[in-house]
């Protein structure tokens, strides 16, 4: 999974447009982790997400991950959007998706709607 969303945000480092339009990627990321856990929640009708057809190695999610935010949250801090010649990593990818995940439990389910103004301050994170 890490892999294939380092591949779809390749393209906007590349035409120095990840600044614009890192934060939509990550949107259109979260909306097909919605839509596969969805697809889990029915049981896994006949046809596979579109997430599952695009990373057949995919699993389950259990929980919301707002993917964007933790974008934000972490680029407000590391500024990825900034760098020229280093595009995303694995591992800044990984923090990302775990960056999520803290989110997701630690802010609540009201996160899910918007309705928390979780931050990377709010949970717990040391300036490095």
């Amino acid at each position: 999974l890490i892999e294939w969303m380092k591949s779809m945000l390749m393209h906007s480092f590349v035409l120095d447009a990840l600044e614009t339009t890192g934060a939509d990627t990550f949107s259109h990321f979260e909306m097909l982790i919605d839509e596969h856990r969805q697809w889990d929640a029915d049981d896994g009708d006949a046809n596979p997400s579109r997430l599952k057809q695009l990373v057949p190695t995919v699993g389950k999610f259990h929980t919301h991950l707002p993917l964007r935010r933790a974008f934000e949250a972490y680029n407000a801090k590391y500024g990825l959007t900034k760098r020229k010649h280093i595009c995303l990593t694995f591992n800044e990818l990984r923090h990302i998706l775990n960056l999520a995940q803290i989110m997701a439990l630690r802010c609540g389910p009201g996160y899910e709607y918007g309705a928390s103004t979780c931050s990377l301050t709010q949970l717990g994170a040391v300036a490095a």
